[in-house]
């Protein structure tokens, strides 16, 4: 596994996302196939009329492969990836304010590990997994050490048979992975929300489509994604732009559950 692969899921800004609604955006696709998504595009698109920030809305993401295997490479010790692990859920511990789930995981190996994941608690409904779900883990996670530890992660479940039940982001100008993320496909509206403080850091919108299932929710926001298998809720706790003369440094957090019927 590879800890320099990294798909882009499409960013556009405002100019190239209001011309096309399409969930997907701009064609992102090079003559060889490869993806060209850039994240330094810039611009903004003013300021829209957006929802207030309500301070209750986090993200809280952390997730702890404990002995795992990965194959970091020796120049990049922090960065890993890992692919469609089959897991078992084996703890759901759901609090005021956290959700903690544990998977018992036997690949690419026969022996046991554990894998945590932790997040907020969506007020839109609980999860929909419990003890003794089969599901399928994903992973890309980079610590760039050099950069203030500022952290790449994009992580997600699935059931066996593929559908969506979790996806935790918390990125910056490192990107979306689609891989890792699909069949959810997402766009970044940099700025939509204008400036949180004069000359400061602009708030974004983040759309998102699952299937013929569409949503726009705005940064510190939530949200609920209602797709054709089931309802999914949405927490964006950070979606902010630094305006930089050189680029648009941009950061992203946010969780997608899917909700129990």
């Amino acid at each position: 596994m590879s800890a320099k692969r990294r798909l882009l899921a499409p960013l556009c800004v405002v100019a190239a996302c209001v011309a096309d609604r399409d969930i997907g955006g701009a064609d992102t696709s090079s003559s060889d196939g490869g993806a060209t998504a850039d994240p330094y595009t810039t611009g903004t698109s003013g300021t829209d009329a957006c929802e207030p920030v309500d301070p209750s809305t986090r993200t809280d993401l952390v997730i702890d492969v404990g002995d795992f295997p990965v194959n970091s490479p020796p120049e990049e010790p922090t960065a890993y990836r890992i692919e469609n692990a089959p897991c078992t859920v084996s703890v759901v511990d759901i609090g005021a304010t956290l959700v903690r789930t544990k998977l018992a995981c036997t690949a690419p190996d026969t022996s046991g590990h554990t894998v945590a994941i932790e997040h907020a608690v969506t007020n839109l409904g609980e999860p929909a997994w419990s003890v003794g779900d089969a599901v399928v883990f994903s992973i890309d996670d980079y610590v760039w050490s050099d950069l203030s530890n500022e952290r790449y992660v994009n992580a997600s479940l699935r059931s066996p048979q593929g559908e969506l039940l979790f996806v935790g982001i918390d990125t910056n100008n490192n990107g979306i992975d689609a891989e890792i993320i699909a069949p959810l496909a997402t766009e970044f509206e940099m700025g939509a929300c204008g400036e949180i403080e004069p000359g400061g850091n602009q708030r974004g919108r983040l759309h998102l489509a699952l299937g013929d299932a569409t949503l726009e929710v705005d940064g510190g926001n939530d949200g609920l994604l209602q797709a054709a298998s089931r309802d999914f809720g949405v927490e964006l706790g950070l979606a902010e732009t630094k305006v930089d003369p050189g680029h648009d440094a941009w950061e992203l957090q946010v969780v997608v559950v899917a909700l129990a019927r």
